[in-house]
């Protein structure tokens, strides 16, 4: 991660209609109820976040770009391997429109199984942030220092890895909706769980949709495919199931 944000502060209010998060203030809520205690689920859950969700009046600090580098064995330079978009739509320095960009990727969802395919869910990023640490110091009181996360990150689900297509041998997957309420399925998550970008094939069906961008393709196509064909790594990865 940058050392420094690409937003210092920002308001939630601001927060929620920049990045296109409406579910955050819930979902942050929860990520702070399952970090005092991991083993709550529903009612329970439900209720003791929003015991706390009121208390959101606070600003957080927002990064644009996460970066995995990796050393080069021979040469020992540090390269970028891999990097995750989460930018906004805005406007440049000649005030043009710029799309928004927020990219895929696989985020570890198990710690009892070395499975890809169950250990690993593909989401959308649409937030990286950070909390001031006297907001910090408020709502983790109870959990130890070493524990706090230091960037969190809102995902949009996708639907969990099925078995792949008898034919191509491809993952589809689709936006992923909340049993109660119907909305897209979103959490917060410690950005250590989110561990790579993943490419996506959409589902074009017989005839392909003109009007499909790489801005609106996310909310428009309804359903896509995993691509294993970028590195051996991927083609590894999902093959393993």
């Amino acid at each position: 991660m940058a050392k420094y944000p690409t937003v210092q502060s920002l308001g939630l209010p601001a927060v929620d209609k920049r990045y296109l998060v409406p579910f955050f203030r819930a979902a942050l809520a929860h990520f702070i109820v399952q970090l005092h205690n991991l083993t709550i689920s529903g009612p329970q859950l439900e209720a003791a976040a929003l015991d706390i969700d009121a208390d959101f009046t606070f600003s957080i600090a927002v990064y644009h770009l996460i970066k995995y580098t990796c050393i080069d064995p021979v040469t020992h330079v540090c390269s970028t391997a891999d990097s995750i978009h989460v930018q906004p739509a805005h406007k440049d320095c000649q005030n043009c429109p710029i799309l928004g960009r927020f990219d895929t990727a696989l985020i570890r969802v198990r710690d009892d199984t070395q499975e890809p395919v169950k250990a690993f869910r593909v989401g959308q990023v649409h937030l990286v942030f950070s909390l001031p640490l006297a907001v910090m110091s408020g709502l983790c009181k109870d959990v130890q220092y070493a524990n706090w996360p230091k960037h969190l990150a809102y995902i949009e689900w996708l639907t969990p890895f099925s078995r792949p297509g008898p034919n191509h041998c491809l993952h589809k997957i689709t936006c992923s909706f909340a049993a109660v309420g119907g909305n897209l399925a979103s959490v917060v998550v410690d950005l250590k769980r989110v561990v790579r970008s993943v490419p996506l094939m959409p589902n074009f069906g017989k005839v392909a949709d003109r009007s499909w961008t790489s801005s609106n393709v996310m909310d428009k196509c309804k359903s896509f495919f995993v691509n294993p064909f970028l590195d051996q790594h991927d083609h590894t990865l999902y093959n393993l199931s």
